[in-house]
């Protein structure tokens, strides 16, 4: 908590705010100052009366799950290539492997461990 004559710094910003509101619209009028400055004021006066746009986000994410990969897909993956699909691991699977008659792999991973010895 930081005081600033005797008021919290939220306090004394808030007991400012109207003077600095009055201050940013004699920007904004000032015909003579330089237009970012304007520019800025109007921004910051429209920002306190009405707040910050909203920015929307448009995405979408199918996640595959990585026992549905084929024997060539996984392979790609496995020399470096980037899928071009995001890839879900299923926590779910039981720990074991089969390949089914379309070239699906089902597999479980458990990660282990290795120092630097042992990798080379």
């Amino acid at each position: 908590m930081v005081i600033v004559d005797g008021l919290t710094f939220s306090a004394k910003a808030r007991e400012l705010g109207p003077a600095v509101l009055d201050w940013w619209h004699t920007l904004w009028q000032n015909e003579q100052a330089p237009f970012p400055v304007r520019l800025r004021a109007s921004e910051l006066i429209v920002e306190r009366g009405f707040g910050k746009a909203a920015s929307t986000i448009d995405i979408n994410v199918n996640h595959r799950p990585l026992n549905t990969l084929t024997i060539e897909e996984l392979e790609a993956i496995a020399n470096g290539e980037q899928p071009r699909f995001p890839i879900a691991l299923d926590t779910d699977v039981p720990p074991s492997t089969s390949v089914s008659d379309d070239g699906v792999i089902e597999a479980s991973f458990t990660t282990i461990a290795t120092t630097d010895c042992e990798t080379q």
